[in-house]
């Protein structure tokens, strides 16, 4: 995977950071999100994410959320993720609650959260 230096807005001139890019980074940050999928698109950061791409311009992701895939289940998302073939993988996936039950079952959330992204990144590296 590649880190890309360009900054995402610029104040002086409002550009979009795929306009910031220049040349081979440009060809690149256009393949790498070619073909994007982001897991956990309906929640607070999966939603901002899907909105941000489409103001910069970038190419329309593939969503999937838990009615697509079960991150939790390794078999899934191996396969998922091999017949997809996605370039960028985003993990906006994670089992939330209030304040409460955040307190109570904060080990259960950490398990639950921790396997589901462990999942992911281990599918994506295949």
């Amino acid at each position: 995977m590649r880190a890309f230096n360009a900054p995402i807005s610029n104040r002086n001139n409002r550009m979009t950071f795929a306009e910031n890019l220049k040349g081979e980074e440009k060809d690149t940050m256009s393949n790498t999100f070619e073909k994007t999928l982001i897991l956990g698109y309906r929640g607070m950061v999966g939603s901002a994410i899907v909105r941000r791409m489409a103001d910069q311009g970038l190419p329309k992701p593939v969503l999937a959320g838990r009615q697509q895939l079960d991150c939790l289940d390794q078999a899934s998302v191996r396969r998922y993720i091999s017949e997809l073939k996605p370039t960028s993988v985003i993990v906006a996936a994670a089992k939330v609650g209030g304040i409460e039950a955040n307190r109570t079952q904060m080990s259960e959330f950490m398990y639950e959260n921790l396997t589901l992204a462990t999942n992911v990144i281990e599918a994506s590296f295949r």
